[in-house]
């Protein structure tokens, strides 16, 4: 990826939710970012930078990883 920014690493166990259209951080920056770390991506089809239209989804995947 083309990365411009610095993006500090996160705890293990954190959950990246990632918009597949997001113009504004493209995935493949973040597949970059979060390859070193081993961390999964939980990639929203359809969705821009601010998830509109999806933060439906993301609430039920916050959810369904919390256990509720």
């Amino acid at each position: 990826g083309d990365l411009h920014y610095s993006a500090r690493p996160v705890p293990p166990g954190s959950l990246i939710i990632h918009g597949a259209k997001d113009e504004t951080v493209p995935l493949a920056n973040v597949l970059d970012w979060a390859e070193p770390q081993n961390l999964p991506i939980t990639l929203i089809a359809g969705a821009d930078h601010f998830f509109h239209r999806r933060l439906h989804v993301i609430r039920d995947i916050i959810l369904q990883a919390w256990g509720h």
